[in-house]
């Protein structure tokens, strides 16, 4: 039987905290993952601009704002899907979320298997948009 080859899912992380990065970096070690890193919203669009992304993680607390990179996010040609991350995931940053647009909210500290949930769950969004057009 044939090895079926797939591309690994390419996660983009926005923040500043180099702890954010190092634990989603544990969470994610496995090669279905791909895994950058943006400092700020800055970096990330443009890094989004040059590179095909699936899945965006963002704290909720990024300086730049994370309705503003859903907004660049919303103008790429295979937007990727948004997921906010925050200390407080409360109802009202939930409904705020999605009812802009984003797919997920995660609540820190990050469970690897939540993580993991949304960030498939994110991607499969992704790409079954690609494939319904």
């Amino acid at each position: 039987m044939k090895a079926v080859h797939t591309s690994p899912i390419q996660v983009l992380l926005v923040s500043p905290n180099p702890e954010d990065r190092y634990l989603l970096g544990e969470i994610l070690s496995h090669p279905e993952y791909s895994v950058r890193y943006a400092r700020s919203a800055g970096e990330a669009r443009r890094m989004l601009a040059s590179t095909e992304i699936s899945v965006v993680l963002s704290e909720a607390g990024e300086p730049d704002g994370w309705a503003a990179l859903l907004d660049f996010i919303r103008e790429l040609p295979r937007p990727p899907r948004l997921i906010v991350t925050a200390r407080h995931a409360g109802d009202r940053l939930w409904g705020e979320v999605l009812n802009l647009g984003g797919f997920d909210v995660l609540a820190k500290p990050w469970a690897k298997r939540e993580v993991t949930h949304s960030v498939r769950g994110a991607h499969e969004n992704w790409r079954g948009e690609a494939v319904a057009a």
